[in-house]
């Protein structure tokens, strides 16, 4: 195996590491361009590599404290991230873990991007067939959905602010979604176990929760909750929107808005608040309380 070594001052501009070769770049070392075909990039502790591609069965490593900036990586390519990447697109697999930050990333048809032990994601878009999976700690702030991708967080991970866009969908597993925005036709946001807390499902939408605790949500026009088995508090059901309880769900504190509708097949409800306005959901945003006053107050 050879290897190439980009030192202190140096930087290198178009190089093409084939199968069995190895580019390092050392702290204050700079790679521009980088063609991994099979081979190895690593880039150390104050290291900075910008754009390039890895393909072939290669792979990067960012390892913390280096950086990445515009470096794509191939269907058979391999991108493990310690460290700092930002801008990159993937067809292939990317893992961020081990306290590892992805910025702006590109998921496309056939990724995943794999966010575990501490790892974070900001600003990463799904595409139609890419995949996002978080858990084990690890969290995703302000991730784009679009139809056909799929973002799911279990065992302990957490998801904030996502927006998930028609015909995307949302899956949780015993993980925690904070302000998630949910609209469009065929959106889907399914619960299984964990916690929703914030943010809203409309325009034809869907959240479907089984042994779930959300609270703080606002359905819109168009758009449905179904729980099961669920602990549900302090909803806002606008009019057009319907929520289902089933089972032993328990809920309470619901601000139902004229138009807006609610069916009880199993479980029990208390606290229930019926209100003529409002009747748009930037009239309510998470954090409001049901005993909050509004212009036309609680029906009688």
């Amino acid at each position: 195996m050879s290897g190439i070594v980009i030192s202190s001052g140096v930087t290198s501009s178009g190089l093409l590491i084939g199968s069995g070769e190895t580019l390092t770049v050392l702290s204050g070392g700079t790679a521009l361009a980088t063609g991994d075909s099979g081979g190895a990039v690593i880039i150390s502790s104050g290291g900075y590599a910008s754009g390039g591609e890895v393909s072939l069965y290669g792979i990067a490593q960012i390892l913390a404290g280096g950086t990445a900036v515009g470096l794509d990586v191939a269907s058979d390519g391999n991108e493990f991230d310690y460290g700092l990447d930002s801008g990159g697109t993937i067809y292939g697999a990317q893992a961020v873990t081990d306290g590892g930050n992805a910025v702006d990333d590109s998921i496309m048809s056939g990724a995943e991007e794999l966010v575990t032990l501490s790892g974070l994601t900001s600003g990463s878009v799904i595409f139609g067939g890419g995949t996002e999976a978080v858990s084990s700690g690890a969290s995703a702030l302000s991730t784009t959905i679009n139809s056909g991708g799929v973002v799911e967080v279990s065992d302990f991970g957490a998801a904030f602010a996502t927006t998930v866009n028609a015909g995307g969908t949302l899956l949780l597993s015993n993980g925690t979604a904070y302000n998630s925005i949910v609209t469009g036709s065929a959106a889907e946001f399914v619960i299984l176990g964990g916690k929703a807390s914030g943010g809203s499902v409309s325009d034809g939408a869907d959240a479907q929760m089984t042994a779930t605790a959300a609270t703080h949500l606002i359905l819109d026009s168009g758009s449905e909750i179904s729980a099961s088995n669920s602990v549900i508090q302090d909803m806002v059901v606008l009019s057009g929107g319907s929520m289902w309880l089933y089972g032993n769900s328990v809920e309470s504190g619901t601000v139902i808005s004229s138009g807006g509708v609610q069916w009880v097949s199993g479980g029990t409800t208390s606290g229930n608040y019926i209100y003529m306005a409002p009747r748009q959901s930037q009239d309510l945003q998470p954090g409001w309380s049901p005993t909050q006053s509004y212009p036309e107050g609680p029906s009688s």
